[in-house]
C-alpha cells in the first residue's frame, strides 16, 4: 500500500494513514496516525483544511460516522457483491444519510 514500487495514486497530496499497525512510510507527504479520530479532525485537519477525503474500509468509515465526523458520503458502486466481512454501514445508529 505505501510502497514506492507499487505506485502512489495521490501524488504529493498530504496524506494521513490511519492504522493501528506500524507501517513503513516511504513518502515525505505521508504521516501515520493511530489514536482518537476526533482529536485528529479537531486538532490537525480542521485548522489546516476545509475539506478532506477519507478513503478506507467499513471499520474506519463507520467510526467517522459514529462520531459524527463526516458531513458527506460519496460511495462508488462496484460491480462486485461481497457476501461476508464488515458491513459498510453500521445499522445500530439511526442516521439520515443521503447517499
Amino acid at each position: 500500500m505505501l510502497s514506492k514500487k507499487h505506485g502512489w495514486p495521490y501524488g504529493d497530496v498530504p496524506t494521513i494513514v490511519v492504522s493501528t499497525r506500524e507501517l513503513p512510510i516511504e513518502r515525505p507527504n505521508v504521516v501515520l496516525f493511530s489514536g482518537d479520530l476526533k482529536k485528529l479532525v479537531d486538532k490537525k485537519l480542521k485548522p489546516q483544511y476545509r475539506n478532506v477525503w477519507v478513503v478506507g474500509g467499513a471499520t474506519l468509515i463507520n467510526e467517522f460516522l459514529r462520531q459524527d465526523l463526516a458531513d458527506e458520503i460519496r460511495q462508488p458502486i462496484l460491480p462486485i457483491i461481497l457476501g461476508e466481512g464488515v458491513p459498510f454501514y453500521d445499522r445500530s445508529k439511526s442516521r439520515n444519510l443521503c447517499i
